[in-house]
């Protein structure tokens, strides 16, 4: 019998008792590929195997908030390690003060997790009275067949 994996979210969500703060941060190398996917590091002149090692944590903004996981380039912190260097450690959470600060200065509430990505969301999202005003008379038109969305397909637009 496979024993059960649980995933990091969920350790996160269970054992932090949904309190505001982000977990240690670890860097990131060989270790973050498994199985197949390793054999990118051993072909030779890997370009996958000279790219900067990441630093991955969790950070809950505010109590109750859901927790998400943040990647960063290990240069973002001032780290200098390659993929190939490193297989995974543990870091001093100090160094990722400017990357929380910066998430943190965007954060806009559980809704608007990241204020300019909710930005730039709303800038390009189709509104449903432009779908269908505008775009699905056109569709009509070009393909000559009436569409009739369902109503389950209207609520994503």
């Amino acid at each position: 019998m496979e024993r059960l994996r649980i995933p990091d979210s969920e350790i996160i969500f269970r054992w932090t008792e949904q309190k505001a703060g982000f977990s240690s941060p670890v860097l990131l190398g060989t270790r973050s590929f498994r199985d197949g996917s390793s054999r990118v590091l051993i072909e030779s002149d890997s370009p996958v195997a000279k790219m900067p090692a990441i630093l991955s944590f969790f950070i809950r903004p505010v109590d109750f908030a859901p927790a998400f996981r943040v990647d960063v380039p290990g240069g973002c912190v001032g780290r200098t390690e390659k993929i190939e260097d490193v297989d995974a450690q543990l870091c001093d959470p100090g160094q990722v003060g400017g990357v929380l600060r910066t998430l943190l200065a965007d954060y806009g509430g559980p809704a608007v997790y990241n204020a300019l990505l909710y930005t730039a969301d709303r800038q390009v999202r189709l509104s449903s009275d432009r779908f269908f005003s505008v775009y699905l008379p056109l569709l009509q038109g070009i393909l000559e067949v009436e569409l009739n969305p369902t109503f389950s397909a209207q609520r994503f637009l």
